[in-house]
């Protein structure tokens, strides 16, 4: 259980969806060069959903008192006695502020759930599928709901204290040992855009492998699912001896968004 408390440039973010634990996950030392590529195994056309990101809408339901008990415990959120929970309120304030910010998308939600599923620890049958690539989100509230749930933990403190932050020029060796087939523990890529108010445009992309650029060399290219982009893999340019990363989409009016980061920010 979680507690509850009353770029242009951002640095490469790495999030451990610690949902488990395990004593001898910790990163083990360098003993050998970086391999040139990793696949960590995910195929996309079975792994990612079918289905681009969304906010708000008819098919769009929130964190409920349900999503609550489940994250944080009933110790935490109910009130006392009550049976069935009806939140506190301070539980119910943050249940709405994280609520609201759900309503711009739920990136994290996907970026998390899709790993979720890919490393066992959710099952896509249970949502109505043998695979999640043939997952259906209209008439799907169970689906629905888990993708909310999953978005919301982006806001929970003991989530984000376990964000590992990288620059491209530290990243790739990290990789190597994150990509690895089997890991013992899974990321979600957070990325966003730094500008002189703070950060905008944030984002969550499922990392999936990398590969060193065949006509570029040092350069590599780290293949991702933007869920915003589900009809196929995605690459974000990663450049460790200059210590720049770079990763440009097309917006919904057709301009180009440009995600990058460099050694100044």
């Amino acid at each position: 259980m979680h507690s509850l408390s009353s770029s242009a440039l951002f640095v490469l973010m790495a999030s451990v969806l610690a949902m488990a634990s395990c004593s001898s996950c910790g990163q083990s030392e360098q003993t050998s060069p970086t391999p040139k590529s990793v696949d960590s195994g995910f195929v996309f056309n079975d792994d990612a959903f079918a289905f681009g990101n969304f906010g708000g809408g008819a098919i769009a339901p929130r964190l409920q008192t349900e999503g609550m008990v489940r994250m944080f415990g009933p110790d935490a959120v109910c009130k006392p006695q009550s049976d069935p929970c009806r939140l506190s309120a301070v539980a119910d304030a943050w249940r709405r502020s994280t609520n609201a910010t759900l309503e711009s998308g739920r990136s994290e939600g996907f970026a998390v759930a899709s790993l979720m599923f890919f490393s066992g620890a959710l099952d896509p049958k249970d949502f109505g599928a043998e695979r999640v690539a043939d997952l259906r989100l209209e008439g799907n509230p169970a689906l629905q709901r888990e993708l909310a749930y999953w978005a919301a933990t982006q806001a929970v403190p003991s989530v984000n204290a376990a964000n590992k932050r990288h620059s491209a020029s530290t990243v790739v060796p990290f990789l190597a040992e994150a990509l690895a087939p089997q890991g013992p523990r899974h990321y979600r890529l957070a990325i966003a855009q730094k500008v002189k108010s703070g950060f905008v445009r944030g984002h969550a992309l499922t990392p999936i492998g990398y590969y060193e650029s065949p006509d570029e060399p040092g350069m590599y290219l780290l293949r991702v699912y933007d869920n915003n982009f589900p009809q196929r893999e995605r690459a974000l340019e990663l450049r460790p001896a200059q210590n720049t990363w770079r990763y440009e989409i097309t917006g919904p009016d057709g301009a180009p968004i440009v995600y990058e980061g460099n050694a100044d920010n």
